[in-house]
């Protein structure tokens, strides 16, 4: 007897060691995605596990009906693997994924729209749409691209959407007949990361980065005269549907934003009324069709070597220039780092030179805090090799400048041939004229064969997006670092970001009353 007592003990102990390691699983986010007769239907859940695979408890973060139809839910592997079994209801079960990703003064003449005919006034300005922008919220405060304009009507009556009010976000402060929607997503996010640092960025629709201000800016911002970056790009800003009205879905944090919550953002969108859906997003490792989700002015700073040989950079510096006078110059992979990774530089072969830095590991922005705590004098920032002739703008907190790769080259090979190669950098400011010529596709945009489909050929459509003036917020510096103490009510950024909110507006300015969604791309 007391061996079968034994035997039952012991059967049990597993039982319970089985149910406490079920318990300790971990979980991870999944976008269940399930046939229409059964949408959204996230009481499958509860129906669809058995006993031995349903602790710990499956916790559902959102249901999707309207641009998806399933639901997002923490599961185990082994939840997970169930229910994709379940061919009869699910389609497919995809781990959420984390996404990286965001009228200026002078697009309106160089696309030819006028005030007065054309496009703009048989659009009425577009007064009638909604865009929807999917990005990191809206900064409104003080910023006259979102002021109440008289001149519009009330917003249109389709529109469903709303304002919501937080401490950080008071509607009745910043929502007006030109922003007529915040909301705000974060479930999937805090999931996937932790909770949000509130000290930080705001459990609000408000704008700590500065990527979703400078977007609704472009695509329906009001005008405002003597907009600048410092003195870069001055003129009036206008979006490009200035009669448009602005709806912020805020699914983008600090770390990015997870598939989850850039659905949801639809599926309320949607369900607002919203005319057009901008949006950019991008993964740092592109995934398959079947797997996915979510499926010319500029500003020359020339760098002048000792020998006289001149090679026109790209900056947007606003400090204290170099001067005439030139400086030692020293290539990075020579003082410490060939890329200037922070910590990594010797102040004692960098302090007062002018250091070149290849591309890789860090943004510009942040090789230039590199050098400069380094003791660094000024700084040239080399192009990736498949960016062609073209080299990016930044906002760089010192004397610096970006020169395309095959100028890089021809500046390496003078360092590496003299015994005191020495240099200047020179910034000409704002300057319009047809070098390079426009319009032509930007280096960093998507562009065909598709990889994973080499007969589609891109884009189908393109717009200006090259440093591009735009309402920035006033959480966040405009070089995007923590020791740059600036704030700015503008800035000047580049990417298929800006492009697509300058197409989506034209788009929603010529053939009103669509919806679509701007392609997939990542913000530079």
């Amino acid at each position: 007897m007391a061996r079968v007592v034994g035997v039952l003990l012991a059967a049990i102990a597993a039982a319970v060691a089985a149910v406490e390691a079920a318990e300790t699983e971990s979980q991870s986010s999944y976008i269940v995605h399930v046939v229409a007769e059964h949408a959204p239907r996230p009481r499958l859940l509860a129906r669809a596990l058995p006993v031995g695979i349903s602790r710990p408890a499956p916790r559902l973060l959102y249901s999707y009906a309207h641009d998806a139809t399933g639901f997002a839910a923490r599961l185990t592997g082994r939840q997970a693997v169930h229910l994709a079994s379940r061919r009869s209801s699910v389609l497919a079960v995809v781990p959420d994924a984390t996404r990286q990703q965001l009228q200026t003064t002078l697009t309106p003449s160089f696309l030819g729209l006028s005030a007065s005919s054309g496009l703009l006034p048989r659009s009425n300005a577009a007064t009638d749409v909604v865009i929807g922008v999917i990005d990191s919220g809206v900064y409104p405060e003080d910023r006259s691209s979102f002021a109440a304009d008289a001149a519009l009507p009330r917003p249109p009556g389709k529109f469903r959407g709303a304002c919501v009010s937080t401490p950080a976000f008071i509607t009745s402060a910043y929502c007006n007949n030109k922003l007529v929607g915040a909301r705000f997503f974060y479930q999937g996010y805090e999931a996937a990361h932790g909770r949000l640092d509130e000290t930080k960025e705001f459990k609000s629709p408000l704008d700590t980065i500065g990527h979703g201000t400078h977007a609704a800016s472009t695509a329906a911002g009001s005008a405002v005269a003597d907009a600048a970056f410092f003195d870069y790009a001055k003129g009036k800003a206008i979006g490009m549907a200035p009669g448009a009205r602005i709806a912020a879905y805020k699914a983008w944090w600090t770390k990015g934003c997870t598939d989850s919550d850039v659905l949801i953002a639809f599926e309320v969108a949607v369900a607002d009324g919203v005319d057009v859906i901008s949006v950019s997003l991008a993964a740092s490792k592109a995934p398959k069709f079947y797997k996915d989700n979510t499926a010319e002015t500029s500003a020359p700073a020339s760098v002048v070597l000792g020998n006289g040989e001149t090679f026109t950079g790209t900056s947007i510096y606003a400090g204290v220039p170099l001067g005439e006078a030139k400086l030692p110059l020293v290539y990075g992979g020579d003082v410490g780092s060939n890329v200037c990774e922070a910590g990594k530089l010797k102040a004692s072969l960098v302090a007062g030179k002018i250091v070149v830095c290849d591309p890789g590991v860090s943004a510009r922005a942040a090789k230039g805090e590199t050098v400069k705590l380094a003791g660094g004098a000024g700084a040239i920032f080399v192009s990736s090799e498949d960016f062609g002739e073209q080299a990016m703008t930044t906002a760089h907190i010192l004397p610096a400048t970006a020169v395309t790769f095959a100028d890089a080259e021809k500046i390496k090979k003078y360092i590496s041939s003299n015994a005191s190669p020495v240099a200047t950098i020179q910034f000409h400011g704002t300057v319009v004229g047809k070098t390079p010529s426009s319009p032509r596709m930007a280096s960093f945009s998507s562009r065909g064969p598709n990889r994973r489909a080499p007969e589609i050929l891109k884009p189908d459509v393109t717009a200006p997006g090259l440093d591009i003036l735009a309402a920035w917020t006033g959480e966040n510096s405009p070089s995007q670092l923590d020791s740059d103490t600036r704030r700015v009510k503008f800035n000047i950024i580049s990417g298929t970001s800006m492009s697509c909110r300058t197409w989506a507006s034209r788009h929603c300015s010529s053939r009103r009353g669509q919806t679509g969604a701007t392609p997939r791309s990542s913000p530079r």
